[in-house]
């Protein structure tokens, strides 16, 4: 059963399964990719006609292969999960971590008054557009947050500012 808590839910985002899917299938990848090349690296490199081409080629795959796993580093503790009304002027917003062991911290609640927008737009070649739209917060230490616009919002960041002056 939920403890009854005094805050206010502005923002709920539903896809931390998603995300644990993906984090383990880009970490899975990443050993995957190190064990190849490391394991027997004599047999590896012999498949090159040079010693230059097996080094290029092996940091190539290392860089190409590990790119998401650097994406997923990157939003650990950036990707906002839920944002809470907290006091007066104070929000919760907690975030997504990796490990699971995610952080709700405390921050002004004035760093919601200008998110700004990203598209988010994906167009490429014969594959279909993706629109996957997104806010960066930016809090007072200087900190970036990514909020999925895909997440639930049950009331405008507008409406939380009513819900200041009315205290609730």
């Amino acid at each position: 059963m939920k403890k009854a808590t005094e805050h206010h839910l502005i923002y709920e985002n539903k896809r931390q399964p998603i995300l644990y899917f993906v984090s383990i299938i880009v970490i899975a990848l990443a050993v995957f990719i190190f064990y190849m090349i490391f394991s027997d690296w004599k047999e590896f490199a012999s498949e090159y006609s040079s010693r230059f081409s097996a080094i290029a080629w092996t940091a190539f795959m290392l860089v190409a292969g590990n790119a998401m796993l650097l994406c997923i580093i990157w939003l650990n503790g950036r990707y906002v999960l839920q944002i809470e009304k907290s006091t007066e002027n104070h929000i919760l917003i907690k975030t997504w971590s990796i490990s699971g062991f995610h952080k709700t911290r405390k921050y002004p609640e004035s760093m919601l008054e200008n998110p700004i927008f990203n598209f988010g737009n994906a167009s490429f070649s014969h594959v279909p557009t993706v629109k996957a739209s997104w806010w960066k917060l930016k809090a007072p230490n200087g900190k970036s947050f990514v909020v999925d616009l895909q997440g639930e919002f049950f009331y405008s960041f507008k409406e939380s500012n009513r819900l200041k002056k009315n205290k609730l």
